[in-house]
């Protein structure tokens, strides 16, 4: 049996993965957009020879708040997937302490080795699929291994933008964004797959209503097709008609996928509808 006084002792913020990531996440964006405004009203702040502004608060907002946010997601949904207990103590400590060494290294203000800031900020993503790894595997969820892959793409990506400011990659800040956009934008596919029809379903049985949603198989494969081509041609092609031409089809077949799960009829109920499908999506098994 747990010490009750150790639990007591506990740091409650660090007791689950949700609340120390979420909370980073929130800080995370506020200081962004602030010093981003800071530099965009006074660019003479910004020390010459460093990352340009935009590239900067892109990088940022992608690899660092988006991440944050996947790290708190992944370390709650990992435990109701696998029936293990919750991350917390020494593991949650050291990635918590990965991404904020990462963060550091990425701002302009440190002068700090090219290597030395690329290996701090490509390292969390590799830290957590570590981390949740051992739990996936011993409990054979092996339909949420994808995740695993999808982590080391995000770090792959993060690697190639950092690339072109070494200057061993041409055009790598705009690949490794657009890549690293496209792997979240799958996770969130992947993730309003599993719940947004069930969490309909449940609201229009607790209304009543009919409840019968059905996802096409066809529609599906269509999406995931699509989106996959989406990312090889923004890794192959950045900025090209034939990258948004791929982009505009992905983007009309998830509208297709969406309209199959019947979300308009759950708007009489907002809050217990789309507006917490976000907030709860880590519920899902």
């Amino acid at each position: 049996m747990a010490d009750p006084g150790a639990r007591q002792n506990r740091l409650a913020l660090m007791d689950s993965g949700f609340r120390a990531f979420f909370l980073l996440a929130g800080i995370d964006a506020i200081a962004n957009m602030g010093l981003w405004l800071a530099a965009y009203f006074h660019p003479s702040l910004w020390p010459e020879g460093a990352i340009p502004a935009m590239y900067w608060h892109a990088h940022e907002m992608l690899f660092g708040f988006a991440g944050t946010t996947i790290g708190g997601f992944l370390l709650t949904a990992i435990p109701n997937w696998t029936g293990r207990g919750p991350y917390r103590g020494p593991a949650l400590w050291l990635l918590v302490g990965i991404w904020i060494l990462g963060r550091l290294a990425m701002l302009p203000f440190f002068s700090l080795p090219a290597s030395l800031a690329t290996a701090a900020s490509i390292l969390f993503f590799p830290a957590l699929g570590l981390t949740i790894a051992p739990a996936l595997l011993r409990a054979r969820s092996f339909r949420n291994l994808p995740f695993l892959a999808l982590l080391l793409l995000l770090s792959l990506a993060d690697l190639c933008f950092q690339g072109r400011f070494g200057t061993t990659a041409q055009l790598g800040e705009h690949i490794g964004l657009y890549a690293g956009l496209d792997v979240i934008l799958i996770m969130i596919a992947i993730v309003g797959g599993r719940i947004v029809a069930n969490f309909t379903r449940g609201v229009l049985r607790q209304r009543g209503a009919s409840a019968k949603i059905a996802s096409h198989p066809w529609i599906e494969r269509g999406a995931a097709v699509s989106l996959l081509a989406m990312v090889a041609w923004d890794m192959v092609m950045p900025l090209s008609r034939a990258s948004g031409a791929a982009t505009l089809v992905a983007a009309l077949i998830q509208v297709l996928r969406f309209g199959q799960w019947k979300g308009p009829r759950t708007d009489q109920a907002p809050f217990s509808g789309y507006s917490t499908l976000a907030m709860a999506g880590w519920w899902w098994p």
